[in-house]
This record gives C-alpha cells, structure tokens and sequence, in this order.
C-alpha cells in the first residue's frame, strides 16, 4: 500500500514539474517574441524616421514579416512583394533578403556637329566609360540610341551598436546603460557612377 502510494506522489509530482516546465517555457517562447517584435518595431520606426529626414547614411534593414509586408502602405515594398509573386518565388521565409531599389541616370553632354550640307549626323557622346549614345541624322530620320552598362552590388551586414543614444560617452555613464542589439544595414554600389540611387527598401524577413 505504502509502495503504491509513493508511486502514486511520484506521478503526480512528475506531472507538476513536466507542467510547471512547459508553462515556464511557453512563457520564456513569449517573452522573446514580444522582445523580438519590440527590437523589430524600434528598427523600423528609426529607419522610417531616416527615410523621412533624409539620413541616406544610416542604411538600416527593415525588418519585416510577412504579415507587415502584405499591410504595408509603402508603394515599394508592395511592388517589391508583387514582383517577388511573378517570378514564382516561394513564399517569403524568416531570414530571406530582398531589396527594392530606384536608380535614375541623368547627364548632359554636347557636341560640336560640322554639317557638310547633306544634312547627315552619325556620332557617339561618351558620358563615361560605361554610357555612351550614339545620335544619327539621316533622310529626315533622328535616332539616338543610348547604352548604359552598369553593375549594382549589394551587400547587407550586422552591426551591433547601442539601443539607446547619449550625447558622449560620460552621459552613458552616469546612466549605466550599456543594452546593445544587433542592426542589419545595407551599402549599395554601382561601377556607372551616372546612375544615382534613390528610394530603396531592403527587407530582412522576420517570424
């Protein structure tokens, strides 16, 4: 009897720490999710911030997921998730990059045309080394054909750096606030430096 009734508590007590260790840990899975979403939410209303003042050197990441990109009321991102669904991408999954980026290339160049009474133009302008276009007058017909060259690089990385900004170093101190997070942020470059970059998105996706 005495045997049985130790089995018994044991069971019972099994059961208390098997439940008391799943509450613990559905607790603990909360609370990084909420932390996650509060880091994500605090990323993306910075990098917004810069998008609006102008900051085109701070580069943050968004960090989105899947549900944010389809309530997004940002036109690039949604041409960004549209273009995505017609290459037949699967689904967006947490930890995939995708970047949406408007380029615009602008110059002016002249040239010193010599007409030799038959009223025929054929000459290239070179705008550099990787843009040229060629302008041909010929029987009433003008042509300008204009071929741009360029390689655009994208590289995204992580920096860890602190959440909270203080004057100097001093400031921080007398706080004794040291809480870092880790930031992804972009660099972007082209070889044609006629193509300028303007709005770009670059989303990180997040569970």
């Amino acid at each position: 009897m005495l045997n049985k009734t130790k089995l018994i508590l044991y069971i019972i007590g099994g059961i208390i720490i098997a439940s008391s260790y799943f509450g613990i840990k559905v607790a603990y899975n909360k609370y990084v999710a909420m932390k996650t979403d509060m880091q994500s939410y605090r990323n993306n209303q910075r990098a917004y911030e810069d998008i609006i003042s102008g900051k085109t050197s701070e580069n943050r990441v968004l960090k989105l997921s899947n549900a944010d990109l389809k309530q997004s009321n940002d036109k690039l991102i949604q041409s960004m998730d549209s273009i995505r669904k017609t290459f037949k991408h699967a689904s967006n999954k947490p930890g995939d990059v995708s970047a949406g980026i408007n380029t615009v290339i602008h110059n002016t160049v002249g040239a010193l045309l010599v007409n030799n009474g038959q009223c025929v133009v054929d000459t290239t302008l070179k705008h550099n080394a990787f843009t040229s276009s060629r302008v041909i007058l010929k029987d009433n017909h003008l042509n300008v054909i204009l071929d741009v060259n360029n390689t655009e690089y994208l590289y995204v990385y992580t920096t860890s750096e602190f959440v909270n900004v203080y004057k100097n170093g001093w400031v921080r101190f007398w706080h004794f606030d040291w809480h870092k997070e880790d930031i992804d942020r972009y660099d972007i470059k082209n070889t044609n430096d006629l193509i300028k970059v303007g709005t770009v998105r670059v989303v990180k996706i997040r569970e």
